[in-house]
């Protein structure tokens, strides 16, 4: 390789194609697809970095790039895999214009890389909507609103909206967090649980064991066997007697995790102590 290759032949002959339509006007190279990826790159990064770093190649062109990517959380993987995938793609461009081919994996695979970049930079500055719509249409994809670009797309794509379907399946990734909470099969009624201020919240987050524990608790403050039949309808309709003459236990400062937990921890002490007082409170009602 001629040392005075940038990185490697595929990432050096992009930033030379587009040079020589940018300072030399080589209109045949308006439509290159190579162009348009350090295109891309500048608008992701900013020109400066990605050609002066070309400039300064024999100096510390190639660290000041590097540390231009990662400055965004941009992984070695991820840089590795652009600097590949643009030299796969000279290397298939090269086949197919021996063989009279032009389709080129390597054209969708620098589109999803390029999206890496963008994304990885959007997450840690917070881009606005508009920004990343703008990023969005400059990527090639079926009856996208650039007749140049459709074009290129036809001519090079396997999937002509494999690259779009990728930008908006990320982005759907990071915008769209899914939480799964454990369903519990040893729930009693709402009602039951609302007389003793024990919020859904709460539910959610003490563990199948805990809430086993307040479970027993509670059986035992209304003097009900869980064993017995038609023990919930029992306990139902001990809980609607309490709550229609508006007895509670409520405990403050229950809305954070933390205090969650410190909650149920003193409510199963609480209505431990509280068994026997309960019990007088229902024969009273």
């Amino acid at each position: 390789m001629n040392s005075d290759t940038f990185i490697n032949i595929g990432f050096d002959t992009a930033i030379k194609r587009y040079l020589l339509l940018k300072n030399e006007n080589y209109t045949q190279l308006a439509n290159d697809f190579l162009v348009y990826v350090i295109y891309m790159l500048n608008f992701i990064y900013g020109e400066n970095l990605i050609i002066n770093s070309y400039f300064n190649r024999k100096n510390n062109g190639y660290k000041t790039l590097l540390e231009g990517f990662k400055q965004y959380n941009l992984s070695d993987n991820k840089i590795s895999k652009f600097f590949k995938d643009m030299n796969s793609y000279i290397e298939v461009e090269i086949y197919n214009r021996n063989n009279g081919l032009e389709k080129n994996e390597f054209f969708t695979y620098l589109q999803e890389d390029l999206i890496d970049m963008f994304l990885a930079k959007a997450s840690k500055l917070g881009y606005t909507k508009d920004y990343y719509s703008q990023f969005r249409n400059l990527l090639f994809f079926n009856n996208s609103n650039n007749k140049q670009r459709n074009i290129i797309n036809q001519k090079y794509a396997t999937n002509l909206d494999a690259s779009v379907n990728y930008f908006d399946y990320q982005v759907y990734q990071m915008t769209n967090t899914l939480s799964f909470i454990s369903v519990k099969d040893n729930l009693l009624s709402n009602d039951v649980y609302k007389v003793f201020g024990l919020s859904d919240k709460i539910l959610e987050v003490v563990s199948e064991e805990t809430l086993s524990e307040i479970n027993k608790k509670i059986y035992a403050y209304f003097n009900i066997n869980p064993l017995e039949i038609k023990a919930n309808k029992k306990l139902e309709k001990a809980s609607s007697k309490l709550l229609t003459s508006h007895f509670n236990f409520k405990l403050a400062n229950n809305s954070g995790r933390a205090n969650i937990l410190l909650f149920v921890l003193m409510f199963i002490g609480l209505i431990g102590v509280g068994i026997v007082i309960g019990l007088n409170i229902i024969s009273k009602i």
